[in-house]
């Protein structure tokens, strides 16, 4: 008889449990929505000043693609695109925002703004006729809109651009030098919203900024596939790299999570349910923290909620 009452009671607790897993799920659901309802799309976003570079030199395109994760070619001097710088794990250095202007020059610009990337490349300059030069000072301007507000060929006069059409919104990522003007868009007409603000629409898009404090990460399980090639030439980290995707090894998945502290980017961390994982990103959420965080994929089904508690 007292088996079978702990039983019961065992059976009961596991139900609260459920009930209550629900509830934060649907709070956490009903909350995301809200907060996007709560803004007055289109949005806008302004980051400070960052740096930007040109490799100059007949072997500049070479240089590039035996560096880096993408394939650099000029398919169209008008485009831009992405490619990552990856050490012989595997794990990503830096992410650079490119443009090839002709086949001696490209322009580019550091996701994390830092110069000790240049430094890093400048390293791997072996016999190569390759030079870097520090270039103009940049400004990303970062859109969120609920339909097609900008054709492609009018952003093709800007540094760089990236466009990427979400679940909800369409999100356009443009570098500009002096001005960010393009006819028949006024700004004036747009919602100006705050870096915590462009973080919490972006960590509701599994979205991140790379980060040098940011360690062992590899582009696979952080959602940058499209910006590795591979059929192209050797690259630093390409072995790992083209292992972990042939032979489906990805051990690990973007989450998002919530915290009552603040908690420190690449830092490690156990939740209330004993799971492991490495903070990506974080921003305050009114009283709380948000972010984002890689976990196992063998744990990704242990978390009944839209937020891992951390």
């Amino acid at each position: 008889m007292a088996l079978m009452e702990r039983d019961l009671n065992l059976l009961i607790l596991m139900q609260n449990h459920l009930v209550v897993v629900g509830i934060l799920s649907q709070f956490n659901m009903d909350k995301q929505e809200n907060f996007l309802k709560s803004l007055n799309f289109p949005l806008y976003n302004i980051s400070s000043e960052l740096n930007s570079y040109k490799f100059s030199g007949t072997d500049s395109l070479s240089f590039l693609d035996r560096i880096s994760t993408n394939k650099i070619e000029i398919f169209d001097p008008k485009t831009s695109s992405k490619t990552i710088l990856t050490d012989n794990k595997g794990s990503i250095i830096d992410i650079l925002n490119y443009k090839v202007l002709d086949n001696s020059n490209i322009i580019f610009s550091l996701e994390s703004n830092n110069p000790e990337t240049i430094n890093y490349l400048k390293k791997l300059i072996i016999v190569e006729d390759v030079e870097i030069f520090e270039d103009d000072v940049i400004k990303k301007i970062t859109i969120y809109s609920r339909k097609e507000i900008i054709d492609e060929n009018n952003l093709f006069s800007f540094c760089f651009y990236n466009i990427n059409k979400l679940r909800d919104i369409i999100r356009y990522e443009v570098y500009f030098k002096d001005n960010f003007e393009i006819n028949n868009l006024s700004l004036n007409e747009f919602q100006n919203i705050s870096d915590s603000t462009k973080e919490l629409i972006d960590i509701k898009n599994n979205l991140f900024e790379f980060d040098t404090k940011l360690k062992k990460i590899n582009p696979l399980e952080t959602g940058l596939i499209d910006y590795i090639s591979f059929n192209k030439g050797c690259y630093v980290g390409q072995e790992v790299i083209a292992r972990l995707h042939n032979y489906k090894k990805i051990s690990r998945e973007i989450i998002k999570f919530q915290s009552n502290e603040n908690l420190i980017i690449n830092d490690a961390f156990k939740s209330k349910d004993n799971i492991s994982g490495k903070i990506l990103s974080v921003t305050k959420d009114k009283t709380e923290f948000v972010g984002l965080c890689l976990i196992k994929k063998k744990d990704v089904g242990k978390i009944s909620s839209d937020f891992l508690l951390i």
